[in-house]
């Protein structure tokens, strides 16, 4: 007879609690067949087991009368009448304290109406009852124990039938396997598998997710493998669960080998169709760093879940792939697909990788938007993310908001804000948030408290940092490793370092963390001895330094010693490491210790961009033009791209060294890499032509650069003064005042010297005026500047006025005043200060003899001028150099002593330039010396052949020699090479307006009036008597 059958021809006599007829429901229906059903499935199931079970089956199921089942269904729906919470609380009228069927019906529902709440409550009751559980009961037991919310309840279930002796089967086996992995002991689940007589697919895979669960990937994997054997011998096949537990440990492990070998098997297996196992193969690909395999894998597959696009975007994020994180969002949005709190999540993180703060907040407010739209503002989950997100690109404005807005804020919610509190220098905001987070009654946790800590890194806060301490000591969490690391550093911080020594040694333990950054923050505070002995105790405790500890005692190291730690560097295998081979080569480029830089360097398979700027930039330092230039080129010939800081070290040494054509070869890169609009590029490239004095050239890179600062705008002022665009130079400056650009002492300095240079003592003073402002009167050399500057205007007196209050003068300041006494005659003056300087103990150096020997050229001071002379040589032990001979040549010529200065001429150990010939050729002209004159223009016109001025001084010689034919001659010759002679040209500042008088030019507006005066005062001087001497007055060729 059918089960359908028998069913029609039941009747089902309900009670209700009054003795009336209970009207028959729906759910009482179901409740009735669901029994009558699982009576005869046990029915049948009792027919095949075997007669030496260790369960007493004296049950004669066959002939259980119909009202049991009745009784049970009956008492299911007077506890739904009731509205009682539980099943438990249904009585039996069947008979006494009711019989195994009774028991199993009222489990049965008990389990399938509750979700195994209270089941195993129940199972309990009925062992009170004294009724034996069967088979039947058992299979409601293990599913109940697979679900227990208490690991104790199934342990004393699982303790139950050990003592009854009975066998786990397969399915009692795999409930209680599935049990013990659920809480995480992994290894009783495995004794239970162990002494299972018969195990399915099931069993595995419940072993091989217990393991995954636990973070034993690689147990997992050795699990699996015994799988396979026994898969030979037994017939086991793995199904699709398999290749999802197997899948995820090899991701998690990163071997990819093995995953590629269980896609192969899944691609055999034919379940690459089934979207859980193709989300598992993308992710086991990502994990590995695969993402062109796990792109290709998702962009195969043939139906796609939200978990898909979940999996491929978390991936894309996780590898820093932000860009293709969002592109796959937007395409996700475009199938119709439907984000989820998940999706939104792996966004946010996707908008916070994109780097630049401007970018993360415009992307990150679109998803922002989006999630609103979608309903999602109110997740904690994603709220969460928004608030790192904003955090991150410095709103905190906005990551307060979302987590004001959040429903229900969780410890996740307040760790972000905390920590972009933190991250954004607002300490304060961060411990208010946290006050109130503890008001709030939300815990802290370890995270909480290191972000909390960190906020208390400054000696204002220190106070607020101890209250901290003190609550980390109450909740326990002193002890906990990240807590202790924050600890010390905020003490080390605030610089306590005993403090931070003392909670480092009160640590229970200690990771390589830990030592890292004590040893660290002893080196940031100069305790080098405590560093290095830190890291001995920290070698003897047996912990094992990494490349971090390694790189922070070699900042800590002498040189001597940093080799004993390269030496451990090398032993420990980090050499070639990135972190700590870039710090090896770092200290040596600084120390100027290229070849060994070098060796290390070359130690790299593929060294990465940084180190090749390491090297060029030491390059650089030390001005090593070809050797950087060649590194530079070999860079480029193994096709790595140069980056702004490899360009602007390059260019920044050709404007040093003046290798213009190099640079010009670099200007050419710069613009094919697309750097032209770099500022720290375009500054090098400004000083490679400002240097090489193509000032028309710097000027049109300065004119197209995007931002100027102050570099910019220094170097070419700069540029204008060295090269006499004095008027430019002023200007320039004028509109850097305009500009709000706050001038430097560099500024000053350079725009000081074109004061000096146009003798415009007005506008010298105006920038004295702007020094003191600025607060640069105490720069060393702005006051060299402003000493120089009024030497050159001639106020003498303004200039020692400069020098006595500077508050310290070096070796440049003493220079300047000697040699602007020089310039003016003042040779009492100039030696004076030259016995001052040596009584300062301030050493001379070559340019204060070069000052000194030119005051005593200018009085005619022979005697003297070779005193010094031997003085500089002898007891100083200064060589001489040409513009130290060029001022004895000078103090000869001016003396008469022509034939001493020619013999010292050919004597001396250089080339004589053109200012030495200049020099004799103008004392030929003084004293009339024909032959040498000719000898020295001869010389001078060889070095100089465009120079006009040498034609003129020798033409006057052969002018007061009646040599008129000489003059003809010079004067054909001037003509036949286009030597023309400039104009004379002067000038005179007057009420802070400079008049400029070239020879000849009548073009001044007062003209008229000028001459005028000037017809006066000749007429005054020779009423007076005053006769000129014309005898050295220049003859004009032209």
């Amino acid at each position: 007879m059918s089960c359908i059958s028998c069913l029609n021809r039941l009747q089902f006599p309900f009670s209700g609690s009054h003795g009336g007829a209970l009207p028959l429901r729906p759910r009482h229906t179901f409740i009735m067949v669901s029994s009558l059903l699982q009576f005869l499935h046990y029915h049948h199931q009792q027919q095949d087991i075997d007669t030496d079970t260790n369960i007493d089956n004296h049950h004669q199921w066959a002939n259980i009368p119909n009202v049991i089942i009745v009784d049970a269904a009956n008492k299911e729906a007077t506890t739904m009448n009731s509205k009682s919470n539980s099943v438990t609380d249904t009585r039996f009228s069947g008979r006494g304290g009711g019989d195994c069927a009774s028991w199993n019906a009222t489990i049965a529902a008990q389990y399938e109406y509750r979700k195994g709440e209270g089941t195993l409550k129940l199972f309990w009751e009925m062992q009170i009852a004294a009724a034996k559980p069967d088979r039947f009961t058992l299979g409601y037991i293990s599913k109940a124990c697979a679900c227990a919310v208490s690991l104790e309840e199934g342990e004393q279930v699982h303790a139950y039938l050990i003592k009854l002796g009975f066998v786990p089967d397969v399915s009692l086996g795999n409930a209680l396997v599935t049990m013990y992995c659920k809480h995480a002991r992994v290894e009783y689940a495995r004794q239970v598998f162990d002494e299972m007589p018969e195990r399915d697919v099931v069993s595995w895979n419940s072993m091989l997710a217990g393991y995954g669960q636990c973070g034993q990937f690689e147990q997992a994997l050795r699990f699996y493998l015994r799988m396979r054997m026994h898969t030979t011998t037994v017939g086991i096949l793995a199904d699709k669960f398999t290749f999802i537990s197997v899948l995820k440990s090899c991701g998690m492990l990163k071997f990819m080998g093995l995953g590629v070998q269980l896609h192969a098997q899944v691609i055999k297996n034919e379940f690459q169709s089934d979207v859980s196992v193709g989300n598992a193969i993308v992710t086991m690909y990502s994990k590995c760093g695969n993402i062109r395999c796990a792109q290709a894998v998702f962009v195969n597959m043939s139906y796609r879940d939200a978990v898909s696009w979940n999996v491929m975007i978390a991936r894309y994020a996780e590898n820093g792939l932000n860009e293709n994180a969002l592109k796959l969002f937007c395409k996700m949005q475009e199938t119709g697909a439907i984000p989820d709190q998940f999706t939104f999540a792996s966004v946010i993180k996707a908008c916070c990788g994109c780097g630049i703060a401007q970018t993360i907040e415009q992307q990150g407010k679109q998803v922002h938007a989006y999630v609103v739209k979608t309903g999602f503002e109110s997740d904690v989950f994603v709220g969460s993310a928004l608030v790192d997100m904003y955090g991150k690109c410095g709103k905190t404005e906005d990551a307060q908001n979302v987590l004001d807005n959040m429903p229900e804020p969780n410890l996740v919610s307040y760790n972000a804000m905390v920590a972009g509190y933190v991250q954004n220098g607002s300490g304060e905001d961060a411990l208010l948030l946290f006050s109130k987070m503890h008001q709030a009654g939300t815990e802290p946790d370890d995270f909480t408290f290191a972000s909390v800590l960190n906020a208390c890194s400054t000696s204002e806060t220190l106070e607020q940092g101890k209250q901290v301490h003190a609550l980390t000591i109450k909740t326990g969490f002193q002890l906990d490793i990240s807590v202790g690391d924050a600890l010390f550093t905020m003490y080390a911080n605030c610089k306590r370092v005993e403090d931070g020594l003392k909670v480092f040694n009160r640590m229970p333990k200690r990771d390589v963390i830990s030592w890292n950054a004590m040893i660290a923050r002893y080196t940031q505070n100069g305790h080098i001895k405590d560093a290095l002995k830190l890291f001995c105790k920290m070698q003897e405790s047996g912990m094992k330094p990494d490349e971090f500890t390694l790189v922070s005692v070699l900042w800590a190291c002498h040189m001597e010693q940093g080799e004993q730690v390269h030496a451990a560097i090398i032993k420990s295998g980090f050499e070639s490491d990135g972190f700590a081979g870039t710090a090896l080569v770092d200290i040596y480029t600084e120390s100027e210790r290229i070849e060994d830089a070098l060796k290390v360097f070359y130690k790299f398979p593929t060294p990465s961009l940084m180190l090749w700027n390491i090297i060029i930039s030491g390059y650089a330092q030390i001005g090593y033009v070809e050797e950087c230039l060649k590194i530079f080129c070999q860079m480029l010939w193994e096709y790595v791209k140069p980056d702004q800081v490899t360009l602007a070290s390059v260019v920044r040494l050709c404007g040093k060294v003046g290798a213009l054509e190099q640079g010009k070869q670099v200007h050419g890169l710069v613009v094919k890499h697309g750097f032209e609009l770099d500022d720290c590029v375009l500054s090098g490239l400004l000083e490679i032509y400002v240097k090489c004095g193509l000032i028309h050239a710097a000027r049109e890179i300065f004119e197209n650069m995007p931002h100027h600062d102050l570099v910019s705008c220094t170097a070419m002022i700069t540029g204008f003064a060295q090269h006499g665009y004095c008027e430019e130079a002023w200007r320039l400056f004028c509109m850097v005042q305009e500009a709000g650009i706050e001038p430097d002492e560099y500024t000053f300095t350079s725009i000081l010297s074109t004061c000096g240079s146009l003798a415009s003592l007005e506008q010298g003073k105006q920038i004295h005026a702007h020094v003191v402002k600025h607060m640069f009167g105490s720069d060393v050399f702005v006051g060299s500047a402003l000493v120089d500057m009024y030497a050159k205007c001639g106020s003498i007196d303004d200039a020692q006025k400069v020098f006595y209050e500077m508050p310290d003068q070096n070796v440049v300041s003493w220079n300047t005043i000697i040699v602007g006494c020089a310039r003016h005659g003042c040779v009492k003056m100039a030696q004076d200060f030259f016995h001052q300087m040596q009584r300062a103990g301030i050493k001379p150096d070559h340019v204060t003899f070069v000052g000194i020997l030119s005051a005593c050229s200018h009085a005619g001071l022979v005697d003297e001028g070779f005193d010094y002379f031997d003085y500089m040589t002898n007891y100083c032990r200064i060589a001489p150099r040409l513009e130290h001979y060029t001022c004895i040549i000078d103090l000869l010529g001016r003396a008469g002593r022509l034939d001493e200065a020619e013999y010292l001429i050919t004597k001396a150990p250089f080339e004589p330039n053109a200012l030495v010939w200049r020099t004799l050729l103008g004392a030929c002209r003084t004293h009339g010396n024909i032959d040498l004159g000719r000898l020295a223009a001869e010389n001078l016109l060889k070095l100089e052949p465009q120079d006009a001025m040498t034609y003129v001084l020798l033409s006057n010689i052969y002018a007061a020699a009646g040599r008129w034919d000489d003059v003809s001659n010079l004067r054909e010759i001037m003509k036949y090479r286009g030597v023309k002679k400039e104009p004379g040209c002067s000038w005179i500042e007057v009420r802070n307006k400079v008049h400029v008088f070239v020879v000849g030019d009548r073009s001044h507006p007062q003209t008229e009036a000028i001459y005028q005066k000037l017809d006066e005062l000749i007429s005054q001087m020779r009423e007076a008597g005053y006769v000129p001497n014309t005898k050295f007055v220049l003859q004009d060729t032209e």
